[in-house]
């Protein structure tokens, strides 16, 4: 009787995870690439040179929610469309996370970076 369990669940499990593309990673999160879920962003400068200020447009698709990471320490944020201002010269890498919350509350997420030059 296990055995049907498993069976019938497995195959249900494989229906899924084909749907949404899921797995599994570390600390029970979950990374998919959710049907129409996609991470991108664009950036504009006014000024290349210290104190830079950087406007991002979030150019992500079907995400609930988002997670900015500016390549500096403390430097993240939670809005759609961020300004971060840059106080030293160098580069830096931007990360977006884009998020959905699915039905039953799990989370999925894609990523996307890119990397600036601030002289």
């Amino acid at each position: 009787m296990k055995t049907k369990k498993v069976l019938l669940i497995f195959p249900l499990l494989l229906i899924l995870c084909f749907f949404f593309n899921c797995k599994r990673v570390t600390n029970d999160a979950l990374e998919c690439t959710f049907t129409g879920l996609k991470a991108d962003f664009s950036y504009n400068y006014e000024g290349e040179n210290p104190p830079a200020i950087v406007y991002f447009e979030n150019l992500s698709k079907n995400a609930t929610s988002y997670e900015w990471d500016f390549g500096v320490d403390g430097g993240k944020s939670n809005q759609k469309d961020p300004i971060y201002v840059y106080q030293e010269s160098g580069l830096y890498t931007i990360t977006l996370k884009a998020i959905v919350t699915l039905e039953n509350g799990d989370q999925c997420f894609e990523m996307a970076s890119k990397t600036i030059s601030i002289n």
